[in-house]
């Protein structure tokens, strides 16, 4: 492993913070591919469930979901992280090798941490 691939799985492990109602909302928004539904099931509201994918997006830098005003679509990337949270591996595992992937093909990490 490289020294950069060791210090960036230490910056995943101490940064990314995220509530286990936002995993929650994002596996239902990933089942139903409805927010409004998978505010039901939450019992949030829809604007709840917008928000939390949203910042999940933001944290993560990929985007989830392909929203138009009828429909809902999961993306690559949202497809592997169901995938990942269904199976028992945590987030911060699966934002490591999106990360280590990326880097791997681009040249590049798009990682911002506020």
């Amino acid at each position: 492993m490289k020294k950069t691939d060791k210090i960036l799985r230490e910056i995943v492990k101490t940064e990314v913070i995220m509530d286990i109602n936002q995993l929650n909302c994002f596996i239902t928004v990933a089942q139903t591919l409805n927010f409004s539904e998978a505010a039901r099931r939450n019992y949030v509201s829809q604007s709840t469930v917008s928000r939390y994918v949203s910042d999940l997006e933001k944290e993560f830098g990929v985007q989830l979901f392909t929203r138009s005003h009828r429909d809902v679509i999961i993306t690559s990337e949202g497809k592997a992280y169901t995938i990942n949270l269904t199976i028992g591996l945590t987030p911060i595992d699966f934002n490591v090798d999106v990360v280590t992937d990326w880097d791997t093909a681009n040249g590049d990490i798009p990682v911002t941490w506020n």
